[in-house]
């Protein structure tokens, strides 16, 4: 089943265009065409590093934790 990834990200940001998602993996290895890769911090290290494999594998958009400093609440 795919779903739409505006309406999915609807509550956290806004998406000019819309793209229909595959699939969702943390694994670049398993990234398959149409599919969302999460770029997550791992164990030893983080998933950005393999951001352009799961771009070659088919990934069509990219998740992907920044860890901001000296944030603030308002």
């Amino acid at each position: 089943m795919s779903k739409n990834l505006k309406t999915l990200l609807q509550p956290w940001t806004k998406i000019v265009q819309s793209y229909n998602i595959t699939g969702i993996a943390s694994d670049s290895r398993k990234i398959t065409t149409g599919n969302l890769f999460c770029a997550l911090q791992g164990n030893t290290c983080h998933g950005k590093k393999f951001i352009q494999e799961a771009i070659d594998n088919g990934a069509i958009a990219i998740l992907c934790e920044i860890k901001k400093k000296n944030v603030t609440d308002i």
